[in-house]
């Protein structure tokens, strides 16, 4: 009897031990999320945080940047439970401005319109989900209306890995005479941190059954639509390796459809110091052109491996291939494109329907094609079959003087 009074006794304080661990860690780990979050768009701050040995109730303010307006600020009020193993947070959001926050609230017809759930456990693994709610706007000849949306992830902080889903109905409404909708979104990805590194390594699945824009008699629409793609950072952390996959099962333009749409594009070797200096240049038009030309100059692969559509006239495939090797100077790209004739090797690959030669929007410029031999007509389709390497082209089976 005295053993499992001991025995019980133990495995009390053990129970007691790991609730106030698991106290200290989730206020440990709150903070760390705080400080790691915190960038140029996005601000943290814990206004208050009240522990206690079962529960804690912590208060903070996040603030977003939005260009050319004042940051968009909320309020997260966190009610904290302390259980032997982990820490459960519930969290509930609203947006400090009162006038904004009331408009809010009156489209999702709640005041608990965002509402996130957080678990922390002793492992170092945190797994959570947010739940967005539905809402509806009518307005005179507007109408808005936009399913539930979940957001459910998973962290592993030792291994610096997680994973996370986005599951929506989709929305529709109008303006006018402007129809839109989308319907059934699901977003899944995975990503694992660089060793030693603030990089990532990751996967990501995006499909979406339908997305339509109708305008009185002229739709456009698009049916199953799967986007996928990964990047992996090599070994020596010098280039990233790219790969999207793009599928459009139909696409309506007006009375034109096409059918069985497929894209798969792959970067290889690209410099991941140039890539990243061209990302923060985006939006300076000259900074921009510098660092393109400096990221070409460094060398990459260019791997387009399908280009496919179903189109009104008939197939369009093309297969394209470019290795273009380091050396040339990033000014030279710039000012003379051609000097990469001498440090290139590929292949083009393309077949187009003969029908399409026809239509007026392209059909001059197939037409001269056509005329110079650069397109080679076989039954009901024009073939293009080229290579390049080291400074000398073929087209067709035909070598041109470069």
């Amino acid at each position: 009897m005295k053993k499992l009074i001991i025995v019980f006794v133990a495995v009390f304080c053990v129970l007691l031990s790991g609730i106030y661990f698991v106290g200290e860690m989730a206020k440990t780990e709150i903070q760390k999320q705080i400080n790691q979050s915190n960038n140029s768009l996005l601000t943290m701050e814990l206004l208050s945080y009240q522990k206690y040995f079962f529960s804690a109730k912590a208060e903070m303010k996040v603030s977003i940047e939005l260009e050319g307006q004042v940051p968009l600020e909320l309020l997260v009020h966190s009610d904290i439970s302390h259980y032997p193993y982990k820490a459960l947070l519930v969290n509930y959001i609203n947006l400090v401005d009162p006038v904004l926050e009331k408009k809010v609230v009156a489209f999702f017809q709640t005041k608990d319109w965002l509402i996130s759930q957080e678990e922390i456990n002793l492992l170092g693994n945190m797994s959570g989900k947010i739940a967005l709610a539905k809402g509806e706007l009518i307005k005179q000849k507007k109408r808005f209306n936009t399913a539930p949306l979940n957001f459910t992830y998973e962290y592993n902080v030792e291994e610096k890995q997680g994973s996370f889903d986005i599951d929506w109905a989709g929305m529709d409404g109008n303006i006018y005479d402007e129809t839109f909708s989308v319907k059934d979104l699901s977003l899944q990805a995975s990503f694992t941190q660089v060793k030693n590194s603030d990089l990532l390594d990751y996967q990501y699945n995006l499909e979406v059954d339908q997305v339509a824009f109708i305008k009185r008699l002229h739709r456009l629409s698009m049916k199953a639509i799967s986007l996928e793609g990964a990047s992996e950072i090599s070994a020596d952390k010098l280039t990233v390796d790219t790969d999207t996959n793009w599928k459009i099962e139909k696409f309506q333009n007006g009375a034109d459809t096409f059918s069985n749409n497929h894209i798969n594009l792959a970067f290889s070797e690209l410099n991941l110091i140039a890539l990243t200096k061209l990302k923060s240049n985006l939006e300076e038009t000259t900074l921009m052109r510098q660092a393109f030309g400096h990221l070409v100059s460094l060398g990459a692969i260019i791997d387009l491996k399908t280009l496919y559509s179903e189109t009104p006239w008939g197939e369009v495939n093309s297969q394209f291939k470019m290795n273009i090797q380091a050396g040339v100077a990033g000014d030279e790209v710039l000012s003379n494109p051609l000097v990469l004739i001498d440090y290139t090797n590929g292949e083009l690959n393309l077949n187009l329907p003969k029908k399409l030669s026809e239509q007026a929007d392209v059909g001059g410029l197939l037409q001269v094609g056509i005329l110079t031999g650069v397109l080679k007509e076989q039954n009901e389709t024009l073939v293009l079959e080229s290579t390049l390497d080291r400074g000398e082209l073929t087209v067709n089976g035909n070598v041109l003087p470069l």
